[in-house]
């Protein structure tokens, strides 16, 4: 009860609306087509959360490896959250999960007029087979940390 005297009255007011406007956008076609727009989720876009999860979890469990292992050196979280990003990695590198969210950041993150990466005038935007194929393969080396002809590459790069 504490808690709800500390609250401003407009809070208040929206935290008690909130299971109605839940139920709108849950029941509505129309209001999920508008929660979507807002959003900006596009169909199709179902095929990235879970490349995206898989980066998101890996990157997570390597910055908890660090943290947990300074505070404590020896840590059962830090070996714990080791083998989080070893599994993540090793899922990464050997399924095709990531491929969508990679092939969907490279082609929003070139410019659309200019670039022949893209399909021109499509939305959302797609790669090109070429682009998509050029992607995939430098995904795979860099995850496996091979180059194309299956030597192993210094610190994921091809030299000059």
């Amino acid at each position: 009860m504490q808690f709800l005297m500390r609250l401003r009255p407009s809070n208040l007011i929206i935290v008690a609306a909130l299971p109605f406007i839940v139920y709108l956008f849950a029941s509505s076609v129309n209001y999920q087509r508008s929660l979507r727009a807002i959003l900006g989720v596009e169909n199709g876009s179902s095929a990235f959360v879970p490349g995206f999860m898989a980066l998101a979890v890996a990157f997570t469990a390597g910055l908890a490896v660090v943290v947990f292992s300074r505070a404590s050196p020896g840590s059962r979280l830090a070996v714990v959250a080791a083998g989080i990003n070893l599994a993540a990695a090793v899922m990464l590198a050997t399924t095709g999960l990531v491929h969508p969210f990679v092939a969907s950041v490279v082609a929003n993150a070139v410019d659309p007029f200019t670039s022949d990466l893209v399909v021109q005038g499509v939305t959302p935007r797609r790669l090109t087979d070429a682009a998509d194929l050029l992607v995939h393969s430098q995904a795979v080396a860099s995850l496996s940390g091979r180059d194309d002809h299956g030597a192993r590459c210094v610190l994921h790069r091809r030299p000059p």
